[in-house]
C-alpha cells in the first residue's frame, strides 16, 4: 500500500486486537487520610518491592499501587488504620541533560504556551528570523539536531586587537588618532595647593607660608 500506509494500517489493527482480545480484572487502591502537625493529607499505599518486568510479553497493567487480591487489600486496610506513622522525606541530586533543539511543531507549542501565539504567527515569525534577519535555521523541519560540519560561534576565529596610535597634545597628556572628546569624557587636570594670599602659584616653585 505504500511506505507511510502499511505501517499506520498495522498499528490499527495490532490495536484494535487488543481491544478485542482485552478481558478486564478487579483491582484495589489504598487511600489514606493522614494528620500532621500542618494538616492533613492524603496518600496511597505502594509495594516498595515492586519490581517492572521490561520484557515484551509482561503484563503493562502490573503497578506498584495496586492490590490484585481483596484479602490482602483488607489485611493492609486493617494493618494501617488508626496506628501512628513516621514519614521522612529523601532527596537525591539527579542530573538532566540540556533539552534539544525546537523543531516547528514544538517551537509553535512552546509560542502558544508562553505567548498564545498560533501555530500560523510562529510560522511566518520564524520564516522572517530565517529569512530577513537570518538568527535561525530553516525552520520547516522536524529535526532537532545540527548537522556535525555546522560552524559553531565559539569555533569562528576573531581578528586580534590592534592598539590606536597615540599623538600628544598640548598640556602632557595623549589622545588616540582619529577620535574626538565625547559628552561624559573625563580629562586628568594638575592641581596646586593655593592660599589666600597666592591666588595664581606657580606649581614649579614651594610655596612659602
Amino acid at each position: 500500500m505504500g511506505r507511510v500506509q502499511t505501517p499506520t494500517l498495522a498499528i490499527l489493527v495490532e490495536r484494535e486486537d487488543r481491544i478485542r482480545k482485552f478481558v478486564s480484572r478487579p483491582y484495589w487502591e489504598l487511600h489514606a487520610t493522614f494528620g500532621a502537625e500542618a494538616g492533613t493529607y492524603v496518600g496511597r499505599w505502594f509495594d516498595e518491592t515492586f519490581k517492572r518486568d521490561n520484557a515484551k510479553d509482561a503484563d503493562p497493567d502490573l503497578k506498584p499501587e495496586r492490590v490484585w487480591d481483596a484479602a490482602r487489600a483488607q489485611a493492609l486496610r486493617e494493618k494501617c488504620l488508626g496506628r501512628p506513622g513516621i514519614v521522612t522525606e529523601e532527596s537525591k541530586p539527579a542530573t538532566q541533560l540540556p533539552p534539544l533543539l525546537f523543531d516547528l511543531t514544538s517551537l509553535q507549542r512552546e509560542a502558544n504556551s508562553r505567548f498564545g501565539f498560533s501555530a500560523k504567527t510562529t510560522l511566518a515569525l520564524a520564516q522572517t528570523l530565517y529569512e530577513r534577519h537570518k538568527v535561525l535555521t530553516y525552520p520547516r523541519t522536524d529535526s532537532r539536531h545540527l548537522p556535525e560540519d555546522y560552524p559553531r560561534p565559539s569555533a569562528r576565529p576573531s581578528p586580534p586587537s590592534r592598539p590606536l596610535p597615540t599623538s600628544p597634545t598640548p598640556g602632557g597628556s595623549s589622545t588616540r588618532a582619529g577620535s574626538a572628546p565625547t559628552a561624559g569624557s573625563s580629562t586628568t587636570k594638575r592641581s596646586a595647593i593655593t592660599s589666600p594670599s597666592s591666588p595664581h602659584p606657580n606649581p614649579q616653585a614651594p610655596h612659602r607660608s
